[in-house]
């Protein structure tokens, strides 16, 4: 009974530890290189485009695909995204609002933008 007191009135220490969070600073070279997109300078003229996007994104995190990690979805879950109508229809909602703001996904320019931010985001983070 005496060992029980003991411990309750002994002092606990929580123990706590977090990965750290990378700064917007780290994540700054590639925030001013999106800036000089094509893509940005439409975009800034249409809001409504980014909030389908932004929707669009919420979106699939609800549904599980997790794109900050890298990975590609599996073919399973791209199978039960494209069964989905809500998903759909969001993505039916992005395609016209970047048509609207002169968005065309299949312009060589703007792939090449992409993949040049990709491989600075790459650089950014093996280092």
């Amino acid at each position: 009974m005496l060992g029980l007191l003991r411990n309750i009135s002994r002092p606990r220490r929580a123990f706590h530890w977090a990965v750290p969070r990378r700064t917007v600073q780290d994540k700054q070279p590639l925030i001013d290189a999106f800036r000089q997109t094509t893509l940005f300078q439409k975009l800034a003229g249409h809001p409504e485009a980014v909030y389908a996007l932004e929707d669009f994104a919420k979106l699939m995190q609800a549904k599980g695909l997790d794109f900050s990690s890298g990975k590609p979805p599996s073919p399973l879950q791209m199978l039960k995204l494209a069964s989905n109508s809500e998903f759909r229809e969001s993505a039916k909602r992005v395609g016209e609002e970047l048509q609207k703001a002169g968005v065309d996904m299949q312009s060589k320019e703007l792939m090449q933008e992409m993949m040049e931010l990709m491989k600075l985001k790459q650089s950014d983070r093996s280092t």
